[in-house]
């Protein structure tokens, strides 16, 4: 069990980040959600910590229970007719707190008054601007761990010969 939650406003982290938002605007509101799930569950698998994604649904007619999508430790949630991710959010928060004790909730939101109540229930805070800089961090982090343990290329001739070969030529370079 992972010791940490980060439970994201999906639709807000959406309206915050300017790559997002463009997205949402020149492409779909589903290719933004799309594009926010992709991130997240890359940073999901550097920082190690559970993602719980949560969508408004509040105004969608057909929608009258909320809605799980399990991505393995992302986890997606589309709130039910009538219900705020706000809402779904603290609720979850003070599920959460009693089921498992010990564990960091951190709640991604840039409403500051949800911000407020997250805290008073016990939860850590940060906005979509500390996600988007996390993200990138990771993303470097990321990219020179995978540089540092890239083999190095050998463009010599003599290096994608087999090893007998590399041998002879050896012997007859040093006149053996």
């Amino acid at each position: 069990m992972m010791d940490e939650v980060l439970l994201v406003d999906g639709y807000n982290v959406i309206h915050a980040w300017d790559d997002l938002r463009a997205w949402m605007e020149e492409v779909s509101l589903e290719a933004a959600r799309v594009k926010l799930l992709d991130v997240l569950l890359d940073f999901q698998g550097a920082c190690g910590c559970e993602v719980i994604v949560v969508f408004d649904a509040h105004s969608a007619p057909y929608l009258h229970n909320a809605r799980v999508e399990d991505m393995g430790a992302l986890q997606v949630v589309y709130t039910a007719r009538d219900q705020t991710a706000d809402a779904y959010i603290e609720r979850l928060v003070e599920v959460l707190r009693t089921k498992r004790r010990g564990c960091t909730l951190r709640v991604v939101t840039g409403d500051a008054l949800e911000q407020h109540t997250v805290l008073a229930l016990g939860a850590l805070r940060m906005t979509a601007v500390e996600l988007r800089a996390q993200v990138r961090a990771y993303k470097v982090q990321m990219r020179a761990l995978a540089a540092r343990n890239r083999p190095v290329k050998r463009h010599m001739l003599a290096a994608q010969l087999p090893l007998d070969v590399q041998q002879a030529l050896e012997r007859i370079r040093r006149g053996h």
